[in-house]
């Protein structure tokens, strides 16, 4: 991949296509859409980063969650950041 000046992303041509196509289904430009998509799965990322780190100190404590705690939690917070982003 080669590099691009700051605030600018250089992507494959295969990835381009994929994001343009996209960004035409759902009616937005490009440009626009690849910003959303991408805050969106950096805060994603970020929040597996702390349940990770959370869940393993935790385990580390000796204290559970069950799993339809974690899945309500998870949709919870995905809900609050949609409504955020609104």
């Amino acid at each position: 991949m080669e590099k691009a000046a700051d605030g600018i992303l250089v992507l494959t041509p295969e990835t381009n296509t994929r994001l343009r196509a996209m960004a035409a289904r759902a009616g937005e430009p490009a440009e626009d859409f690849a910003a959303a998509l991408l805050a969106e799965a950096l805060a994603d990322y970020e929040d597996v980063l702390m349940g990770i780190e959370r869940g393993l100190a935790a385990a580390a404590a000796g204290e559970e969650m069950d799993f339809e705690a974690f899945v309500a939690q998870r949709q919870a917070k995905r809900q609050q950041r949609t409504a955020t982003a609104a």
